[in-house]
């Protein structure tokens, strides 16, 4: 790890909200991916965390990767990762982003799938 400069860290930063069932799953399935293929899912747990002063922590760990909400990581918090030599950065977001590749996440039609699901099985009260 310190001859490479790096480790074999994908580096995601704690959700601000609390974790739903789902994200839960989520970050479940991922670390057992990740750790399938030689890399270990580090939470970072500071739910505040971004922009650059953000990116400046989370480069501290020398991650392969980081995984983070589009609007935590400016394109300037982009750069500043790559300049300290992380790999990859995803960005998660609804739309694509212009300046990194990303993760789209559509909660609409997840919430829309949800709802079908409950009503195909007889549910009227939804909240």
């Amino acid at each position: 790890m310190l001859r490479a400069g790096r480790s074999d860290i994908v580096l995601s930063p704690m959700p601000r909200l609390p974790l739903s069932p789902a994200r839960t799953s989520y970050l479940e399935i991922l670390d057992r991916e990740l750790t399938a293929r030689g890399l270990t899912l580090l939470i970072h747990g500071d739910r505040e965390a971004s922009g650059v002063s953000g990116a400046r922590r989370w480069a501290e760990h020398r991650p392969a990767a980081v995984l983070v909400a589009a609007d935590r990581c400016p394109e300037e918090a982009v750069e500043l990762l790559r300049k300290a030599g992380v790999d990859h950065v995803l960005l998660e977001a609804r739309r694509p982003v212009p300046y990194a590749p990303t993760v789209l996440v559509d909660s609409v039609s997840v919430a829309e799938l949800a709802t079908r699901y409950l009503l195909d099985r007889g549910h009227r009260r939804l909240a």
